[in-house]
């Protein structure tokens, strides 16, 4: 079976905000990859290849890797450990722990030295195992509204304000706010949809994927649900983001407000949509031309302890 991916690739105006790579990417890419692959944390099956990011998105994954196949008091171990790890970033780790906390340990140690005070504040994922487990598939906006906590973003958008101390009063003001909830649905569902592949192969989707909901419960197919997708994002989040950014931004007088949010929208464009092609993560060898085609195959389902998942 065949379906269309939506052609997500001129998300966020590539006028305004075209492709950018960052001028140190190779180097820092050689130095976080050997430091992630060091734990032992992904699985060397084909396609899994060790993700080509910084520090902070290879600890993101480490959860979201293990996070998909464990139980929800395992998750809860796992959030609690890289929780604490974030608030004692010098205390050494038990032993026994699982390997989240470490990674995330050994990158706020490093990292907190040169965040502004702003990052450092803004540094419940139980709930998607606690779904999984109950065999509950959540409707579109009960599931955005916890996708968005377990996806990890408000973490990676601090990055934004290492070099760039964002004041509280920016930070909360109410278009700050949704421009950011609308970069985080934007992110979360090109990524959902990029993912689906894979994890209906696995089993991961009921709970973990936007197709599968939008299916379930609009009663659509896989090219029904891609396409619903695809409408939802353009017209609810993109249109909107633009506006706001066009009409009702406010600045404060302060530039880096401007760049602030246009760090917003290059994260969707580099850090998701661009990086979602070219690692191998979710298409192995075929990124380039699934970009260029838009056709993805189903792959079969993957067979698990005697049973097709």
């Amino acid at each position: 079976m065949h379906f269309e991916s939506p052609d997500l690739s001129d998300i966020i105006s590539p006028t305004v905000w075209p492709r950018r790579l960052n001028p140190h990417y190779e180097e820092v890419k050689t130095v976080s990859v050997a430091w992630i692959r060091s734990f032992g944390a992904f699985s060397p099956e084909p396609n899994r290849p060790t993700i080509p990011a910084s520090d902070l998105m290879n600890t993101i994954f480490v959860f979201d890797e293990h996070s998909d196949v464990s139980s929800p008091d395992e998750v809860q171990a796992m959030a609690d450990a890289m929780m604490d790890a974030l608030r004692n970033p010098h205390k050494p780790r038990p032993e026994c722990e699982r390997v989240g906390g470490e990674v995330t340990r050994q990158f706020w140690e490093l990292a907190v030295g040169k965040a502004s005070a702003g990052a450092k504040k803004r540094f419940a994922v139980v709930q998607q195992a606690a779904d999984s487990n109950n065999r509950y598939i959540r409707t579109v906006d009960e599931y955005l509204e916890v996708r968005r906590e377990t996806i990890g973003i408000e973490y990676s958008l601090a990055l934004l304000e290492f070099d760039v101390d964002v004041s509280d009063e920016v930070h909360d003001h109410p278009v700050l706010k949704e421009l950011s909830i609308l970069c985080c649905d934007m992110i979360l569902l090109d990524n959902d949809i990029m993912s689906y592949n894979v994890e209906q192969s696995r089993g991961d989707d009921e709970h973990n994927n936007i197709v599968t909901v939008v299916m379930h419960h609009y009663r659509t197919d896989i090219q029904g649900a891609m396409d619903w997708v695809q409408q939802y994002y353009a017209a609810k989040l993109e249109a909107r983001f633009v506006h706001l950014y066009e009409n009702e931004l406010p600045t404060f007088g302060e530039p880096r407000v401007v760049r602030y949010v246009d760090g917003l929208a290059n994260w969707v464009r580099g850090a998701n949509n661009q990086w979602n092609f070219e690692s191998e993560r979710y298409f192995g060898k075929m990124g380039s031309q699934i970009f260029e085609r838009r056709w993805v195959t189903l792959l079969p389902k993957e067979k698990r302890g005697g049973a097709w998942s």
